[in-house]
């Protein structure tokens, strides 16, 4: 059994936009059910580049293919931040049942009603 190691880039290491472009595109394609074996091995190629161990690029790109679906996740969402949005777009603020939005704050009241 090979152990993966992986450096997950810190929030000053360059490259942030090209690795969440990268991320999303492969989170999109597996969520609508498209992936291609090319996709595949792309996947396994880009998430390659940020496992340590083992310390060959072919045998970290084999160690990929061979990660559990576990294992895959954690590192993508390592590289992406684990709540990580799409940069490109605003999150709305959305009512929820008890008058609150989904920030926690209270609704707001006009005066002298």
């Amino acid at each position: 059994m090979t152990i993966l190691r992986f450096k997950v880039p810190g929030p000053d290491d360059p490259g942030y936009l090209r690795r969440m472009r990268e991320g999303l595109r492969f989170r999109d394609q597996l969520a609508l059910g498209e992936p291609t074996p090319e996709m595949i091995e792309e996947m396994a190629k880009f998430l390659a580049t940020y496992v340590t161990e083992p310390a060959d690029y072919a045998a970290r790109v084999e160690a990929m293919l061979d990660a559990s679906e576990s294992e895959f996740n954690q590192l993508l969402e390592a590289l992406m931040g684990e709540n990580a949005a799409n940069p490109t777009k605003s999150t709305p603020k959305r009512k929820t049942a008890s008058g609150t939005s989904s920030k926690g704050s209270p609704p707001k009241r006009r005066s002298g009603s």
